[in-house]
């Protein structure tokens, strides 16, 4: 997994104001394997979404 940061702005109150947008890029593919083969389980899924803050 990666992380990743965009700087990005909402328009709020009448205004666009500043922020940033923290994610986290999961893609389909285990070390090793193809992102066709889809060799990630819904356990380990289920895992890493807990271990998110």
């Amino acid at each position: 997994m990666s992380s990743l940061i965009l700087q990005s702005a909402i328009y709020k109150d009448g205004e666009w104001k500043s922020t940033f947008l923290t994610g986290v890029n999961m893609g389909a593919a285990k070390p090793g394997t193809f992102s066709g083969e889809l060799a990630i389980t819904k356990e380990e899924y289920l895992r890493w979404f807990k271990q998110m803050p």
